[in-house]
């Protein structure tokens, strides 16, 4: 395939998948699919959403991560007799990791919390669970438990995303 093609698609898909709404398309893929003759189970569907919509965003944050890298040090690589593979691996990889991991670490935090909107295609997952409970026994305990359960898994990867930028600064100034 030509690059051309491959790269209008490419920006095609990301434009898209970043244009609509999760919610959207969670009802797209989970409702209107089996008219055209996929069936998925919800979870599937949700996974793959989920993928699909985050997988574009990541692919951005990490494009401007790789082209923040000034191209006299791609050049520098290339003149020592590196491959372009060998250059993305030990040059240019390394240095867009230190810039992509606070947005990266940031659309994590943010497709945890997406999966809530799962509940929308029929999927059990902790917030509707929650909300299920609650009704029944019309007291906000569960409610309140689902949220503590959210803080308890995405404080440490917010914690542990600014260790690592940390430790990738202090790596920075000594070079």
């Amino acid at each position: 395939m030509n690059d051309k093609v491959l790269n209008a698609f490419l920006i095609l898909y990301v434009d898209i998948m970043r244009s609509i709404p999760i919610l959207v398309m969670l009802i797209v893929v989970y409702s209107v699919l089996p008219y055209t003759g996929i069936l998925l189970s919800p979870i599937v569907s949700g996974i793959l959403t989920l993928t699909m919509i985050q997988g574009a965003y990541m692919s951005e944050v990490f494009r401007a991560g790789i082209q923040s890298i000034h191209h006299l040090e791609i050049e520098a690589a290339l003149s020592l007799g590196l491959t372009s593979w060998q250059t993305m691996r030990y040059v240019i990889l390394p240095q867009a990791l230190k810039i992509v991991l606070p947005p990266y670490t940031g659309y994590l935090v943010g497709l945890m919390k997406a999966t809530a909107l799962c509940s929308q295609i029929a999927i059990f997952e902790l917030l509707k669970s929650a909300y299920q409970i609650q009704s029944w026994y019309v007291n906000a305990t569960p409610l309140i438990l689902a949220a503590v359960f959210y803080l308890l898994s995405l404080i440490p990867l917010t914690r542990l995303s600014n260790v690592l930028e940390k430790k990738w600064k202090k790596m920075g100034t000594r070079a």
